[in-house]
């Protein structure tokens, strides 16, 4: 399985997902970018995932529950207009 952030493994260390030249170099501020860099695009992603199954949700279980209860109160309405009942709110 391909990582978000490079070639190597899924959940490989972020270091490594940057490819060889930044290991070469040795220079811990450049692992740092790199270290943050996947991890922001990791949570990113994670975030894009998230909101598409939210979507997902509310397209297949809470949009279908709304309409069915709108339909059960426009009738509740209809028949509250035809007794002429007064409602006390």
């Amino acid at each position: 399985m391909r990582s978000r952030c490079g070639r190597r493994a899924f959940r490989a260390s972020p270091i490594r997902c940057v490819g060889e030249r930044i290991m070469a170099t040795g220079v811990p501020e450049f692992r740092e970018v790199a270290w943050r860099a996947c991890q922001k695009k990791y949570s990113e992603q994670k975030e894009v995932d998230q909101q598409q199954i939210q979507a997902q949700r509310y397209k297949n279980e809470i949009l279908p529950k709304m309409q069915e209860i709108f339909a059960y109160m426009q009738e509740l309405v209809k028949y509250l207009n035809y007794l002429e009942v007064p409602v006390l709110v």
